[in-house]
């Protein structure tokens, strides 16, 4: 015969286990580091007459600065555009970073960002003069 109990307090502890391992992994640290390497930036301008896009490949060291011979961004036309900016870590624990983005001589505020428990993915928000940028982060 089963024991119901027994049955009950094992299914219980278990998943007890796996919800403690995913927050767990949820809050994963980061550290200045993880922001570094190569990655294939994405964004949506926002402003008052329309949007637009653009798509970057960001070279980016250890301390968070792009690394300006091996960045490069194109319009949404294709157009090539100057980059220049760095990424900041601002919660360690969440993953969050902010930063500033400098295209074409215009700089964007890089508000908030958070990194994915893989370290190989950031979503955020900023704003620059006229507009709002949505972007993502991709490791390629």
């Amino acid at each position: 015969m089963f024991d119901c109990r027994k049955i009950s307090y094992i299914c219980c502890t278990a998943l007890g286990l796996t919800v403690a391992g995913q927050v767990g992994q949820a809050e994963a640290a980061c550290s200045q580091a993880d922001i570094s390497g190569a990655w294939q930036f994405y964004a949506l301008d926002t402003y008052a007459s329309g949007s637009t896009w653009i798509r970057c490949m960001l070279q980016i060291n250890p301390n968070g600065v792009f690394d300006n011979a091996g960045s490069t961004c194109n319009a949404m036309s294709g157009a090539p555009l100057s980059v220049f900016g760095s990424f900041q870590l601002i919660g360690t624990q969440l993953c969050i970073f902010n930063g500033v983005f400098t295209l074409n001589g215009t700089q964007a505020q890089l508000t908030r960002a958070t990194m994915n428990r893989s370290k190989d993915h950031v979503d955020g928000v900023g704003n620059y003069p006229g507009g709002t940028i949505f972007y993502n982060l991709t490791k390629p």
